[in-house]
Order: structure tokens, then sequence, then C-alpha cells
């Protein structure tokens, strides 16, 4: 086989040029929110208390005070996580959001890659 006809993807030390695009996804979504900041509704308001009773060590609840039991804890349990690391919890949630964006994006790439 001849060194020219060898694929980049191919090499095992190498770094498949389709995880390129998650580090762009990345700096693009906390690009796009540095500005004003996470948008926010009643959901991702109940997903700040959520995360705020957790990194405080208390049951999760919603905006209106019932269980939050609605929408998956996994989104404000890394918030919570990266609170108790230091980050205010809406910057928590900013990164939560573009660090999930760019997961989806290698993901996807990687996927369609591997379809052709």
């Amino acid at each position: 086989m001849n060194v020219a006809d060898a694929q980049p993807d191919a090499q095992p030390d190498a770094l498949p040029r389709w995880w390129l695009i998650a580090p762009a996804a990345l700096l693009w979504c906390l690009c796009a929110s540095s500005g004003w900041g996470p948008g926010s509704s009643p959901d991702s308001a109940s997903y700040v208390i959520a995360a705020q009773r957790i990194a405080e060590g208390l049951p999760p609840i919603k905006l209106d005070g019932q269980p939050f039991t609605a929408w998956p804890p996994l989104f404000p349990l890394v918030m919570a996580l990266l609170n108790r690391c230091g980050l205010p919890l809406l910057e928590a949630g900013r990164w939560t959001n573009a660090l999930c964006f760019a997961g989806i994006v290698a993901g996807t790439a990687r996927l369609a890659r591997r379809r052709g």
C-alpha cells in the first residue's frame, strides 16, 4: 500500500477531521450567548432553581414550588456541579448548553462521516 493512498482518518494517532467541528460549535455557542447571556423561559428558570437547590443539597423543585419531575435531572445536576466548582448558575447553564451542543454536533458529524 502506498503512503499517498492512506486516508488521514485511518491513522491510529491522527485526530479525525470531524472532531474539529465540535470545538467550533462550542465556541460559536459561547460567543452567541455572551452578549445577553443564555435565553430564558419558565422552563429554564425551573432548571436554574433545581440546580441551585441541588447545589445546596436540597431536593430539586420547579419555579412553582412543585417537585422537579417533568424534566430529566441531568441538566440541573451538571449545572449544580459546575456551580460547586465556582461558576455562577447562569454561567454554568451557558457552558452546559454549549458543551451539549458541541457533543450533538460532533456526534452528528461522526454519524454522517460513517454513512458516507
